[in-house]
């Protein structure tokens, strides 16, 4: 059980796992804000690159760039009302209409709360 444990952190911690996670969840939100291109086009964009990585990189960086995409799709429905993809229509039904067009700071705070779909789509 300890090696296991070892062998779980050597993973975690592994520093260009690190790197490839914070660049893929912002290419992921980018990609997600952009109406028409969801998660799954991202992700499918991105299989090239996972193709000569190691099995836990590639899964991974394809992992966050779906879920970090998914996240980013209500960003654009709830701060113009416009959802970039059917998942983020959902969002945008959440989001009261009484919130002012003038105090965009309330819109963001919509961000934080995960949707009743599941806790990647807000």
């Amino acid at each position: 059980m300890l090696e296991a444990l070892q062998a779980m952190s050597s993973v975690i911690l592994d520093p260009f796992l690190l790197l490839l996670i914070f660049a893929t969840t912002i290419i992921g939100v980018i990609i997600g804000v952009l109406p028409g291109i969801g998660a799954t086009t991202g992700a499918a964009l991105l299989l090239p690159f996972t193709l000569t990585m190691t099995p836990v990189h590639a899964i991974t960086v394809l992992a966050t760039i779906y879920v970090s995409a998914t996240f980013a799709g209500s960003i654009t429905a709830i701060l113009i009302n416009t959802p970039g993809t059917s998942a983020a229509a959902g969002r945008l039904s959440m989001v009261s209409p009484s919130l002012s067009e003038e105090k965009p700071e309330e819109r963001w705070e919509w961000l934080s709360f995960p949707a009743p779909s599941g806790a990647s789509s807000p």
